[in-house]
């Protein structure tokens, strides 16, 4: 897929990352690259929803791809500076990967202070359209429960992130 590997010109401005244009992506699964719409990625997996069966992607909305945390871990998705750039994160699309009724926190921090928090519980379908216009944010981070319980199978599913990017 090389040719969708062209540099970003800048990093400021609206971005929809659907996930199907990451540079270099396998056919089948991966984690996010770092850089990925100016962005850092910790724990994001990006799959193809061909290769899955027996679980939901009701969130996918455009091509193949979309992310969830890679094994249930905690996601974390960071501006590439903390110094000079921000971004807001505005909504995306969402669905539990296996199991109803899975939990979603959401945390959204400046610098390392939490500025917003939000849980939502998901179902397999219909995926649920998570409208949040948090602003000015250098990290948010996601995390997944089902009751207690964490890890494989208790994803979230997630395509269509729609943020905004700026320095400061």
């Amino acid at each position: 897929m090389l040719e969708q590997c062209i540099q970003e010109s800048t990093c400021n401005g609206s971005k929809l990352l659907t996930f199907d244009n990451i540079c270099y992506q396998l056919s089948t699964e991966n984690f996010v690259p770092n850089g990925y719409g100016c962005l850092h990625w910790n724990e994001a997996w990006y799959v193809n929803t061909s290769i899955l069966s027996g679980v939901s992607t009701s969130a996918k909305q455009s091509g193949q791809y979309v992310i969830l945390n890679a094994n249930g871990t905690n996601m974390q998705v960071a501006v590439m500076n903390n110094s000079t750039d921000r971004f807001d994160l505005l909504s995306f699309f969402a669905n539990a990967f296996q199991y109803d009724g899975t939990q979603l926190v959401l945390t959204g921090l400046r610098l390392m202070t939490k500025i917003y928090a939000k849980n939502f519980t998901l179902n397999k379908t219909p995926a649920a359209t998570i409208n949040l216009n948090w602003t000015n944010l250098t990290t948010f981070t996601y995390q997944t429960y089902f009751g207690s319980l964490q890890g494989p199978g208790y994803q979230i599913v997630l395509d269509n992130l729609l943020v905004n990017l700026y320095e400061l």
